[in-house]
C-alpha cells in the first residue's frame, strides 16, 4: 500500500536481531511498515542460538561466533545507514546498540530515529531479574549507555502506556515523544466461542513462557498444591528458564500433583495446538514492578484465538481488560478462580468472550497500524 507514503516519505527500517516466532514483534512490524508505505529494510539476522539468547550454556567457540556476529551487524548496518542521510529511520528491538552508534555522529548526519523499546535491558536485568545489583559497576555503566541511547532517539514505541511512564520517568524522557502501541504477533486462528467439552471430565490450565521472576512461578506452584483435591483439574506447563528450579523441586516434593512440565520452548505451531486444547489459559503472577506495566506475548495470544485466561489484577491490564480476566496475584485467590471457572461453563464462556473483545478493541493490528501512522506521520512533519 502506498496511500500513506505522501505523509511521511520512505522509511528506512534497521536492525540486528534473531527473526523468529519466539519474539515476534520484530518480525511482524517489519512486515507491517512494509505494508504502510515505502519501508526499505536493511537488517542483520543473528540466527538462532543469538547474542541475546543463554549463551552460557555453549562452548566458547560458539559465544565467540555469536559475539562477532553481534559486532560485524552492527558495523555493516551501519555503515550502510551512512549511505542514506536523512529521512526517517525506524530502529527494531533491541535498538540500544544501534542507537549508540549514530549518537556517535552529529547530529546534521543523523536521519529521524525511531526507536522500538519493546524492553530495557536496564530495567530487565537489574529491576526484574535481579542479575545486576543497582550499585553494581555493570548497572551504572548499562544505565549510562541505555539512557544516551534513548537520549539520541527521537521518537520512542513502547508496547504500553505503563511502560512508557515508567521509561520517561527511569531515563528523564519527554512524555510528548513516548507512543504506545501493541505488540505484533502472526494472525492465529479463532477458537470456537463455547467451552470445549471432554469425555473424562478434565479441566485444563495451561501455563507458558519463560521462567522469569514476573512470570510469579512459586504463585502458581501454590495454587496447584491448594488445588491437589481436585483430580479433574490439571495443568500443564511449558517454558524454561532463571526459576525451572522452583518446578523441579515442586515436582520432587509433589510426586503426585497434577502437572505436567515440558521443559522447552516450542515453535509458534505446536503453542497454538496447545492453546487450542485448553480449558484455561494462565498469565502473569509476579510481584515486581515490571509485571504491574506489560502485557506479555502470551496474552496477546490467548485473546487473539478467543481463549479464557487469568492474569495478575494489575494497573495495566486493569485499563484494558474486563476483570473476568484478572486475579489478585496470590495463590489462595488463583486456585479460588480457577476452581471457580473449572465448575461454570456460563462464567467460561464470558470469559471467553471478553478475552476476544480485548484483542479485538486493544491489541488487533488495526490498532497497531494506527499507532505507527501517528508516529510515522509526526515523523514526517519533522523532516
Amino acid at each position: 500500500m502506498t496511500s500513506h507514503h505522501s505523509q511521511y516519505k520512505s522509511i528506512n527500517v534497521v536492525g540486528v536481531s534473531h527473526l523468529s516466532d519466539l519474539y515476534p514483534n520484530v518480525k511482524y512490524k517489519i512486515t507491517m511498515l512494509q505494508e504502510l508505505g515505502d519501508a526499505r529494510v536493511c537488517f542483520y539476522d543473528l540466527g538462532a542460538g543469538s547474542f541475546y539468547g543463554n549463551v552460557s550454556q555453549r562452548n566458547a567457540a560458539h559465544r565467540w561466533l555469536q559475539r562477532c556476529k553481534f559486532i560485524w551487524g552492527h558495523f555493516s548496518v551501519l555503515a550502510h545507514c551512512l549511505w542514506r542521510r536523512g529521512g526517517i529511520t525506524y530502529v527494531t528491538y533491541p535498538a540500544v546498540f544501534l542507537l549508540l552508534g549514530y549518537s556517535l555522529l552529529p547530529r546534521s548526519w543523523r536521519p529521524y530515529l525511531i526507536m522500538d523499546a519493546f524492553l530495557s535491558l536496564y530495567d530487565t536485568a537489574v529491576n526484574d531479574r535481579q542479575l545486576l545489583a543497582p550499585s553494581s559497576l555493570s548497572a551504572r555503566v548499562l544505565f549510562k549507555l541505555e539512557k544516551r541511547a534513548f537520549a539520541t532517539a527521537d521518537a520512542i514505541v513502547v508496547d504500553t502506556p505503563d511502560n512508557g511512564r515508567h521509561y520517561s520517568e527511569l531515563f528523564a524522557i519527554g512524555s510528548n515523544r513516548i507512543t504506545a502501541i501493541p505488540l505484533s504477533i502472526p494472525e492465529l486462528p479463532r477458537q470456537p466461542s463455547t467451552v470445549r467439552k471432554t469425555d473424562d471430565g478434565v479441566f485444563t490450565c495451561l501455563f507458558m513462557g519463560s521462567l522469569v521472576p514476573l512470570q510469579g512461578i512459586d504463585t502458581l506452584l501454590k495454587a496447584i498444591d491448594l488445588l491437589q483435591p481436585e483430580a479433574q483439574i490439571r495443568f500443564e506447563f511449558i517454558g524454561d528458564g532463571q526459576h525451572a528450579e522452583l518446578i523441579e523441586d515442586f515436582q520432587h516434593t509433589h510426586p503426585h500433583a497434577q502437572l505436567h512440565w515440558q521443559q522447552t520452548m516450542l515453535a509458534t505451531d505446536s503453542l497454538i495446538a496447545h492453546i487450542a486444547d485448553a480449558d484455561l489459559c494462565l498469565g502473569i503472577f509476579g510481584h515486581s514492578d515490571k509485571a504491574d506495566r506489560v502485557l506479555p506475548y502470551k496474552l496477546y495470544y490467548y485473546a487473539a484465538m478467543g481463549k479464557a485466561f487469568l492474569s495478575k489484577n494489575s494497573p495495566c491490564l486493569q485499563s484494558v481488560a474486563d476483570p473476568l480476566l484478572l486475579c489478585e496475584a496470590d495463590a489462595e485467590s488463583l486456585a479460588a478462580r480457577i476452581l471457580e471457572l473449572s465448575r461454570s461453563p456460563d462464567l467460561l464462556e464470558q470469559s471467553m468472550t471478553a478475552s476476544r473483545r480485548l484483542f479485538d478493541e486493544e491489541l488487533c493490528g488495526d490498532v497497531q497500524r494506527a499507532g505507527l501512522l501517528k508516529v510515522l506521520k509526526q515523523a514526517g512533519n519533522h523532516n
